[in-house]
């Protein structure tokens, strides 16, 4: 039984990317947890229109991620617009707030109002950036996976 939605693979700069993506829930926590440390990159994903889901970011996510895992490498989270018709739940000052009480060295942007080619290129982006972060901590590791949930 596959424990991710999705599993794509992306080349980059003749360097291949695995990206999985994950619906964390009891079932897989596990296996997220064993996959995490090794990451270049986590990006999470939230609604902006859901405050239930931006809630999440610091009562699930981000303390997650500083307290069980202890999770050194880059964290991106990514503010969606999924239903334009719906309005915000938040906005920016206050994410970036959430931010910095988690102490969870995150970067934060949002991704809702764009094109799935402008949302593609950020995303190539993101990755090439945590992959530069990466490549300047001592640790030596050669994964390239990135983890989305």
């Amino acid at each position: 039984m596959k424990n991710y939605h999705l599993k794509l693979k992306k080349e980059l700069n003749n360097e291949v990317f695995h990206l999985q993506v994950y619906e964390f829930n009891s079932i897989n926590a596990e296996r997220i947890q064993q996959l995490v440390p090794d990451t270049c990159c986590v990006f999470i994903i939230f609604d902006i229109t859901n405050r239930g889901t931006f809630t999440n970011l610091l009562n699930t996510w981000l303390i997650w991620l500083r307290d069980t895992i202890k999770y050194q490498g880059a964290v991106f989270i990514l503010g969606n617009i999924i239903d334009n018709t719906k309005f915000r739940c938040t906005d920016k000052d206050e994410i970036l707030e959430l931010i910095q009480v988690s102490e969870v060295q995150a970067q934060y942007f949002e991704v809702g109002d764009q094109s799935n080619n402008e949302k593609n290129a950020q995303i190539d982006k993101l990755i090439m950036e945590a992959e530069d972060e990466k490549k300047k901590r001592a640790d030596g590791s050669k994964d390239k996976n990135c983890l989305i949930f």
